[in-house]
């Protein structure tokens, strides 16, 4: 498929959020290699595609990715005030001349104070601020709270980069040791403890380092600390004290008492085992104290209850465990576990993010604890991998053929071998009329000419079976998935939702209103008890049910009488959150019989939704039967369902 810069520009227009490097091969039919070379044309001269860890996306205002020194990491900061205190951290000095200031950032006196006005008022919360006085400017706070506040703007900032640039900006913060000698001297402590460092949080620890290790050679050094002596007995000590002892021998640095305690507190949930994908169930108790077993085991009964989804597997719950484990340590002593590398996969699988609230909500209320929201993200990925690893959905078939000299059972081997996952053969016959399975909905694979009923999916097939069917059962296999996958969806829209449900242009000072009457008028219906709303508010005020246009405002619990989608759509839209101004709201309760039916039509919903375009054909239509018509074209149309 021939390419065009401006395709690429108009597909991620058309997209809210960031767009992988494979999804845009996949779309345009081209490698990867190729989409880099577009969006390195496209940016030639002006920075119009902006380049993440999730992939691209439009740049909003012109900035270019991240740079790789210090200095432009600041000056891509969307907030000056923000941009201000990371450059006086950085500073060998404790002030700076607010004309020199001036210089750095290219702002006026007047914009700078204003900025760091904005900025006090925003972190006052934190322990930290800019004072200005007789000319200077200087951060004050407690050496703790500034480094905190500094590793989440840089960290943030960080993980907009690439990996390879990543690791070329934390190797700025700390010029004099080399950073691959330093993760070495990390993973070598941790590895004599068997255990190994989170791969996804080793940059972040080692940002934590770069930090102190900068400010040390500054002269910033902790003078003191929160007690923490509980830490003392803790192997992450012990891992953390050679690692600052060898760092200290080779460089020169000195590492006092407060420095060591707070370089472990950045360690605490940050490991697991070397074994764990090994370890039996039984061998739990080694590594987990058997109230966080039970309290586990009782927060999977209880998912399993409500959604229905059978995750008491072996290897799961070991997995699952280990990490609960982590997550009470990071709570225990505040250390703060970081997914803003995985904000995406919120909108990506938006069932799976619902459960993970639902165990962290579950897990705060068994513990009377309340956790950071940054929890459910990791809980999402294992939630994740295991449901995605469990799902298959075999497409029932049947083979037709005549046989000759055996070639019936070479048909079945051959067809057995390489579909194993795709398919379920229910019965191989000479004839359509010996078939005891009902033809309907079914693939056939046939090695002569059959009538066959409409609704059937029929591969014409050569006795031998050559490459070429091989090829043309793949390519059957994947339209089949996607038509059962549209055509399910459309008969749940319609059996969950009617022209009763369907609203336009009602009007709505507020998202609270809106909210009201969609819930109200689903329990006048007969859908939802009186206590929807407070449902439908609780998981709200966890994270935001909006992506872009549209809202899709649902509970965490499958309580419903029945399940139902409430319809609204509005030209004027609705402030839902910060961002977001919603034209489309979509408000579902689902009965708990109806679980995997929600799940596939939630995530279905947001892959459709999620293109502006979408959204504004939908937002046209005048009455339900024209809504669906349109609903159950884009479907059709969508390729990224499946």
């Amino acid at each position: 498929m021939k390419v065009k810069d401006d395709d690429i520009l108009k597909f991620l227009h058309e997209h809210v959020g960031w767009i992988s490097a494979t999804l845009l091969a996949v779309q345009f039919k081209v490698t990867e290699r190729t989409i880099r070379s577009h969006i390195a044309r496209i940016n030639a001269t002006e920075i119009r595609v902006v380049s993440g860890p999730e992939g691209y996306r439009l740049s909003q205002t012109g900035v270019t990715t991240i740079k790789t020194d210090q200095t432009s990491l600041l000056t891509n900061s969307s907030d000056i005030g923000e941009k201000v205190f990371m450059l006086l951290f950085t500073l060998n000095r404790s002030q700076l001349l607010m004309t020199d200031l001036m210089e750095k950032t290219f702002f006026s006196e007047s914009t700078l104070k204003n900025a760091i006005s904005n900025f006090n008022h925003k972190y006052k919360h934190e322990g930290v601020r800019i004072a200005v006085k007789t000319g200077n400017a200087t951060v004050l706070g407690e050496e703790f709270e500034r480094r905190k506040l500094y590793h989440r703007l840089i960290g943030n900032k960080l993980k907009q980069v690439s990996t390879q640039d990543l690791s070329f900006n934390i190797q700025k913060l700390i010029p004099r040791i080399p950073l691959d000698r330093l993760k070495e001297i990390v993973t070598v402590a941790v590895a004599q403890q068997d255990l190994i460092v989170n791969g996804y949080e080793l940059n972040d620890l080692l940002l934590h380092y770069a930090i102190a290790i900068n400010r040390i050679f500054r002269g910033q050094s902790y003078d003191e600390l929160a007690d923490n002596s509980v830490i003392l007995s803790r192997p992450e000590y012990e891992i953390t004290s050679k690692i600052v002892n060898k760092v200290s021998e080779i460089y020169q640095i000195k590492f006092n008492a407060f420095e060591v305690q707070a370089l472990t507190l950045a360690l605490i949930g940050k490991t697991i085992t070397k074994n764990s994908n090994e370890l039996k169930f039984q061998d739990l108790q080694k590594y987990v104290s058997q109230e966080i077993i039970t309290v586990s085991l009782e927060v999977i009964a209880d998912v399993d209850k409500e959604y229905d989804l059978q995750l008491k597997d072996s290897g799961f719950l070991v997995r699952f465990i280990i990490h609960v484990n982590n997550m009470l340590m990071r709570k225990q002593f505040k250390s703060v576990s970081d997914g803003s590398n995985f904000e995406y996969l919120k909108k990506t699988y938006p069932f799976i993010y619902d459960l993970a609230l639902y165990v962290l909500d579950d897990f705060s209320q068994r513990l009377g604890l309340v956790f950071n929201p940054e929890e459910s993200v990791y809980l999402l990925l294992h939630l994740g991998a295991f449901l995605n690893q469990n799902q298959y959905n075999k497409i029932n078939t049947i083979i037709i053929a005549p046989d000759y000299y055996g070639t019936n059972d070479h048909i079945l081997q051959q067809i057995t071998t390489k579909f194993r996952d795709e398919l379920a053969i229910l019965e191989m016959v000479s004839t359509p009329s010996q078939c005891v399975t009902d033809l309907d909905k079914k693939l056939i694979l046939t090695t002569v000419n059959i009538e066959a009923p409409a609704s059937n999916f029929v591969v014409k097939i050569s006795p031998i079976i050559s490459s070429l069917d091989i090829r043309h059962i793949r390519q059957k296999i994947t339209s089949i998935q996607h038509q059962l996958k549209v055509r399910t969806i459309i008969e749940a829209l319609r059996t969950t939702s009617s022209s009763e449900l369907f609203f336009v242009n009602q009007n709505f000072n507020a998202k609270q209103d809106c909210l009201i009457f969609g819930a109200r008028t689903l329990q006048r219906q007969g859908f939802v008890s009186k206590n929807f709303i407070e449902n439908i508010e609780k998981r709200e005020k966890m994270a935001s049910t909006a992506f872009g246009d549209v809202a899709i405002p649902h509970t965490l619990e499958m309580s419903a009488c029945k399940t139902g989608i409430l319809i609204l759509s509005s030209k004027k839209g609705i402030q839902w959150d910060d961002t977001d101004n919603c034209h489309l709201i979509m408000m579902i309760a689902v009965n708990g019989a109806d679980v995997k039916m929600f799940s596939m039509l939630l995530q279905s919903l947001i892959s459709v939704l999620s293109i502006r375009k979408n959204v504004t054909i939908l937002r046209e239509s005048n009455n339900y039967e024209q809504f669906m018509s349109r609903m159950a074209n884009l479907l059709t149309e969508n390729e990224d369902l499946d």
